[in-house]
């Protein structure tokens, strides 16, 4: 139950930043065009950086889901589960952070459709790709608290390897 509670606390608040940082979108375009040249560059530059993002919010998930698999084959620490409540917070910051990219797409799709920008779609691309940023450091911060935790307890002597007798 405790699980069900953080994924969905941590989805609830991950689309709440979303939805504030994509308001801008539902709303007409104001303030000054972007000149083409300017903005061509401009996007190449945060697709650019949104797809590295990506590539890292995928590798992170692919870990995830190593880790699931093979924990209890290794390093077997029955008294360590509830750190995998720490896994499941980081995966909804990583899936969001996934979500936050596809946003930006479908955003840029829109105004090369449109065929111009103004400073405030400037402004809106720019916060959906920091909130992406966020997700994507505070799923690397819980990923390292979960990690710290094994650490802790190879180090306190509380795991017992497998070669050496483990389960």
């Amino acid at each position: 139950m405790l699980l069900v509670l953080i994924v969905v606390s941590t989805f609830t608040w991950c689309e709440l930043k979303l939805n504030f940082a994509t308001r801008s979108f539902d709303c007409p375009s104001f303030g000054d065009n972007v000149p083409t040249t300017v903005l061509t560059s401009f996007l190449e530059n945060l697709s650019s950086q949104k797809e590295q993002r990506a590539s890292w919010a995928y590798a992170a998930l692919a870990g995830l889901v190593a880790i699931s698999v093979t924990k209890q084959k290794v390093l077997p620490v029955p008294w360590l589960r509830a750190a995998y409540m720490l896994l499941a917070a980081a995966s909804v910051f990583l899936l969001e952070s996934l979500h936050a990219s596809d946003l930006f797409d479908r955003r840029v799709a829109y105004l090369v459709l449109q065929g111009k920008a103004t400073d405030s779609d400037v402004m809106g691309l720019s916060s959906v790709l920091l909130e992406q940023l966020n997700f994507l450091y505070t799923a690397v911060l819980v990923l390292s608290l979960f990690v710290m935790s094994f650490v802790a307890a190879i180090v306190l002597g509380k795991v017992t390897p497998v070669e050496t007798g483990g389960e």
